[in-house]
């Protein structure tokens, strides 16, 4: 939990739920809203699970597939400045980008 908790002093927290449509937001609004780390804490405690919004310009590469962690070492392969996972292997890297957008 104390990793959670400094998480959440860099990055919007929101509590999910799961469902028969997998995991999604709890609350309708949880967007425009800043949840307390009790709050966060509270909705793990229930059995439910934590999102995490990213930022504008950030991509979650998602690896949870065995092909999907050949590829990533292949094409990108670098360091992120934030990644997670479960079961002692990281699975989730998240990329700042640039974006943009171009008219024909």
């Amino acid at each position: 939990m104390e990793d959670l908790k400094k998480l959440a002093k860099h990055q919007r927290l929101i509590p999910l739920q799961s469902g028969a449509k997998g995991k999604q937001p709890r609350d309708k609004g949880y967007s425009t809203r800043d949840y307390t780390f009790d709050e966060i804490a509270e909705n793990i405690a229930t059995g439910n699970n934590v999102g995490m919004m990213i930022g504008k310009g950030e991509v979650d590469v998602d690896l949870d597939w065995p092909e999907a962690q050949i590829i990533w070492q292949m094409l990108l392969g670098k360091d992120t400045s934030l990644q997670w996972g479960r079961h002692d292997r990281i699975t989730h890297h998240v990329y700042r980008c640039e974006l943009v957008v171009t008219s024909q």
